[in-house]
């Protein structure tokens, strides 16, 4: 067909089976980032509020009378008292209360398994129990499933006892006095860390973590970037280069923990570190993220000194140096090296800091750089171009890098300025503050170990403004109107995601912003060009622009993948120039934001560090929605530094708990999740000509209708990318003998790629034009791609290639 399609206009459509393996969710909510079933985060924290008026145990245990009848099911009564009690009176969710309820279900379990073997050791020679044994087993039972742990206090105790739980560390910040009760009292203002060195020795003696260390899973190819070790950065540096090595990633932001619209009384400095070591699937994870310190940011600004007294512009360095002194000095002894023990083995592993992750303003905090770049003249860390010059030149190479030997002269000149006047008005000429936070560390580059995000210069950044801009555009020339597009976007965003579907959106948001999450602002961006599409065949000018936005989304695409080459790299580059200065053409009136002078550096970025995947903040902004969950059932505003520090390490220990006598289990590596499994003969199956090249007809191998697996769920009709052709499949029947997953997939005809919506066109004939069979970890790409069908047609599909490059055979 020579037509481009459209979305699909019927709102009977059913939903597609293809399910985003990794989403992105960057608010904080639980829409948030991945499949709540592939990783660990939930919309409602796993506790309860604690009854100030009852305890759990005040409930009636006497339900002989409880319902009509005699029944011989009243546990359930019992069972439905216990639940409603719980889901109401400590006000938890019902998410919170499967939780639970599997919980308490495992413990039971594990209760009457312990009774059991207890009364069989009581049998004699004639195979009877005697009543006393009996009596005296449930005697010791009688306590309860949680005597000795059924108080705030003993469960300390035990956690703190048995469970390694770590004690946050205090760091004084400075003290006040206050006038309170007719005293003066001296009030301490304090940080609270999670010690670096005890968490990371934790976290290396799991089998998954020690793994991603010791025995990375990417390959490494000259040319190809797949993980941090392809970086330039790291195959140069003095202790990442070596195998084995530990790359560390630290990050700071800033939380607004009650309203965002307030006053911002209650917002909090977060801390966090990450290992870069961790494979794509376990870095989507939450428990990948830990957390480093945590303070109240109003602490951080020294206000006891001057400007003209203090080292930096910036009067938070002195306390940021503060709090990251601690991680640093771990850090150091990380260099020279650590011991842990596996297994029985003693284990010597170094490592380091590998760069420095946030949003622009924490990072060039961090880094003695301008937090507002709106008032530096050179408003980049990366090179020294000028605002003006940001907005009209859009090739990196154009502009004169920043040095570390640049970078102390120019620190030089503002320490031997000889007013404060002369100081200030070199630092907004040169853009920097002081010196950075960082210090003393082998190998961390006070340039290129400060990244830009993806996440905030991208999703809430480029695509954003691109999107609105164009959306302004269509509704002002009368094209669609929004109600149309909105219904549009809806439709189709039902079959393309499981989650992290676009908002609404209203007149207003197309002046002052489109008020999307980060992971909605890919789905809005993803769907929208088929809106646009039909309204271009009529419209030169509409087409231009919606071609313009194809480039954008092919950068986007590239920018996200799991692996690129230095040819992409190349690539990316000129796209990136070429869509910039499109973008200027055609909407002259919107003033170019730094956001887009720094996207132009991320190919750099990940040149020398690996995948931008690496260096992204996606976990990290997923990891607020913890903070602010606690803070909601807590309802502690006065210290909630030190509660969230103590839940915080009571759920890392609760999670890494290891049983008297036992090893350690992984960690973040789950088992594969199939369902709806049956058994079946090789010679009985209906692919038998496939399967007999790799097994015996009598063999029995499993069936399923899903496998959840490495992060990835794959479905009867997921569509999967068979070669780079690119060639596609439609997945028919999903197998599994021991370790190996099989794939019998359809092959599709590749109808044509609509660059206006960077998708393909595809063709399900009935029957397929062949049928293969593919190793599950042999595909070309880990993930299924998101589809939908055309007009409700499901033999057509559009296929976006999501979190791939392969947009970019069609530059």
């Amino acid at each position: 067909s020579g037509n481009v399609c459209g979305p699909p206009l019927s709102a009977s459509t059913s939903l597609g089976d293809n399910v985003e393996a990794e989403g992105m969710s960057a608010d904080g909510e639980s829409s948030g980032d991945e499949l709540e079933t592939c990783f660990n985060v939930s919309t409602e924290q796993e506790a309860g509020l604690e009854s100030d008026d009852e305890s759990l145990h005040s409930l009636g245990s006497d339900t002989s009378n409880a319902g009509p009848g005699q029944s011989d099911d009243m546990h359930h009564w019992d069972s439905a008292q216990f639940l409603l009690y719980l889901r109401e009176e400590a006000m938890i969710s019902q998410s919170a209360l499967n939780k639970a309820v599997d919980g308490v279900d495992e413990l039971f379990s594990k209760v009457s398994n312990s009774i059991k073997d207890r009364i069989l050791e009581g049998i004699d020679a004639s195979g009877s129990v005697s009543e006393d044994h009996i009596k005296k087993t449930f005697g010791e039972f009688s306590s309860g499933m949680f005597s000795g742990v059924d108080s705030k206090e003993t469960l300390q105790s035990f956690a703190k006892e048995h469970l390694e739980v770590l004690e946050p560390e205090e760091v004084e910040l400075y003290t006040t006095e206050e006038w309170r009760d007719g005293k003066i009292h001296t009030v301490q203002h304090k940080a609270y860390l999670s010690p670096f060195l005890p968490s990371l020795k934790r976290l290396l003696t799991r089998p998954d973590v020690l793994s991603c260390v010791e025995n990375p899973a990417e390959l490494q190819e000259e040319g190809v970037y797949r993980s941090f070790r392809d970086g330039k950065h790291t195959k140069e540096h003095p202790i990442l280069s070596k195998e084995g090595s530990v790359g560390v990633i630290c990050a700071f932001d800033e939380l607004e923990v009650s309203s965002p619209l307030g006053p911002k009384k209650h917002k909090l400095a977060l801390y966090y570190w990450t290992l870069a070591n961790f494979s794509p699937h376990m870095r989507a994870s939450l428990k990948s993220v830990q957390l480093m310190a945590i303070a109240w940011s109003k602490d951080l600004k020294d206000t006891s000194k001057t400007l003209s007294q203090s080292v930096s512009l910036d009067l938070k360095y002195e306390r940021h140096k503060k709090i990251f002194s601690p991680f640093l000095e771990d850090i150091r002894k990380l260099e020279k090296g650590i011991q842990i023990v596996v297994n029985g083995t003693p284990k010597t592993i170094t490592g380091t800091l590998l760069c420095v992750c946030g949003d622009t303003p924490a990072v060039n905090v961090l880094g003695g750089f301008k937090e507002s770049v709106g008032i530096a003249h050179k408003p980049c860390h990366k090179c020294e171009a000028d605002h003006n010059e940001a907005k009209r030149i859009f090739h990196e190479e154009a502009f004169q890098k920043r040095t570390p030997e640049r970078l102390n002269l120019q620190l030089q000149e503002l320490n031997n300025s000889r007013t404060l006047k002369n100081r200030q008005e070199k630092s907004t000429l040169y853009g920097i503050n002081g010196p950075p936070v960082f210090s003393d560390i082998i190998g961390l580059c006070p340039v290129q170990s400060y990244c830009y995000d993806l996440l905030h210069v991208l999703h809430e950044g480029v695509l954003e403004a691109h999107c609105r801009v164009l959306l302004k555009y269509a509704v002002g020339k009368a094209l669609l109107t929004l109600e149309e597009i909105n219904a549009d976007v809806r439709l189709m965003s039902c079959q393309l995601f499981s989650k992290d579907r676009p908002a609404a959106m209203l007149p207003g948001h197309l002046d002052s912003g489109l008020r999307q999450s980060a992971a909605q602002m890919l789905s809005l961006a993803l769907c929208l060009p088929f809106t646009l599409v039909k309204k271009s065949e009529t419209n030169a000018a509409l087409k231009e622009r919606l071609l313009n936005f194809a480039r954008l989304l092919q950068i986007s695409m590239g920018l996200l993948a799991y692996e690129l080459t230095s040819q992409h790299l190349v690539q990316l580059r000129r796209m990136i120039q070429i869509h910039h200065e499109t973008f200027t053409v055609h909407y002259p009136e919107f003033d170019i934001t730094p956001k887009f002078h720094y996207l132009i550096h991320i190919p750099s970025q990940i040149e020398n560090f690996g995948p931008s995947r690496v260096t992204w903040c996606f976990r990290f902004e997923a990891m607020h929605s913890y903070i602010k969950n606690i803070i909601r059932i807590t309802k502690n505003f006065i210290n909630p530094p030190l509660s969230i520090s103590k839940r915080y390490e009571s759920l890392r220990a609760s999670q890494m708990l290891v049983r008297p006598r036992q090893q350690p289990q992984n960690f973040i590596e789950k088992d594969d999740v199939h369902t709806w499994l049956r058994e079946v003969k090789v010679g009985e199956h209906r692919h038998k000509n496939l399967l007999c090249q790799v097994f015996d007809q009598q063999e029995k191998i499993q069936s399923c209708k899903s496998i959840k697996t490495k992060g990835s769920v794959f479905c009867i009709n997921s569509i999967v990318l068979l070669d780079n052709q690119p060639s596609f499949g439609k997945v028919i029947e999903i197998l599994f003998h021991d370790d190996m997953k099989i794939l019998i997939v359809a092959v599709l005809k590749t109808v044509k790629y609509e660059i206006l919506c960077n998708a393909y066109y595809l063709h399900d004939s009935d029957p397929p034009e062949a049928v293969k069979m593919y190793f599950l970890e042999n595909l070309e790409h880990f993930h299924p791609f998101i589809s939908m069908s055309v007009h409700a047609d499901h033999q057509n599909l559009w296929v976006i290639p999501k979190y791939h490059k392969i947009g970019f055979n069609h530059p």
